[in-house]
């Protein structure tokens, strides 16, 4: 499946600096031993979400992700049961749909702007955007672009005039965080589409631009283009 050229996962980056977009186009994107063991770990949480159950059979396996060996430990099993667990429980306090692993994209916004959502549930009057995260960094969710786009692309597909409630979560068991392994934020639909146009539109435009200038900053971390940027 394709990528996007403006991820939703990498928005905080591009959002800031349009240049990064064009300059990772022939970048080299090396993966590394932490990232592999979060796909093991997010592969381990869409198995047992799918199959309603906790996935300790997989503790001691050896998986081969992205080239390296990864053995399954407490903490992947753990990290994966927190997610299945908070999941069920929504899902059986909401009703209505539970969508895992569901490709969204704000394409009034732009048609680049596409991603894979972990889970999202849907019910008569509410959204619910749910992103696991196992990084060791903790990630906050007031107003993370990321899981905004993704929002926005669930209620451009899912939404109707009903739905007056659009809950975006992230479950991150892996890092301390002050309000805890789990935490939410809340939009309102029409604040929500307000930011789309007026910040989110714009920031997506400038990486089409014919000549964007880098900018440098605390999203310079994971950018693929690093090695070729004149702000190094």
């Amino acid at each position: 499946m394709a990528h996007s050229s403006i991820t939703p996962s990498a928005a905080t980056r591009w959002m800031m600096c349009a240049a990064s977009v064009p300059m990772s186009v022939d970048a080299k994107r090396d993966s590394s031993e932490a990232s592999a063991a979060g796909t093991l770990t997010h592969r381990m949480a869409e198995f047992g979400l799918r199959n309603e159950q906790a996935p300790d059979s997989w503790l001691g396996e050896t998986e081969l992700v992205d080239g390296f060996d990864i053995t399954v430990t407490e903490r992947h099993v753990e990290a994966a049961n927190v997610y299945i667990e908070y999941i069920l429980q929504r899902h059986k306090d909401m009703g209505g749909e539970l969508l895992i692993e569901k490709r969204v994209g704000a394409k009034e916004i732009h048609p680049e702007l596409y991603g894979t959502a972990d889970a999202v549930l849907i019910n008569d009057d509410t959204l619910v955007v749910v992103d696991l995260k196992t990084g060791r960094y903790a990630v906050d969710v007031e107003d993370n672009p990321q899981l905004k786009i993704y929002a926005l692309g669930v209620l451009e597909t899912f939404g109707t005039a009903k739905h007056k409630k659009i809950e975006t979560v992230i479950v991150q068991p892996t890092a301390w965080h002050r309000d805890g392994a789990i935490r939410s934020a809340h939009y309102d639909p029409a604040g929500l589409v307000d930011w789309a146009f007026g910040v989110l539109k714009p920031a997506a435009l400038a990486c089409f631009e014919p000549d964007p200038q880098p900018v440098a900053g605390d999203w310079c971390r994971f950018c693929p283009a690093k090695p070729v940027c004149p702000m190094k």
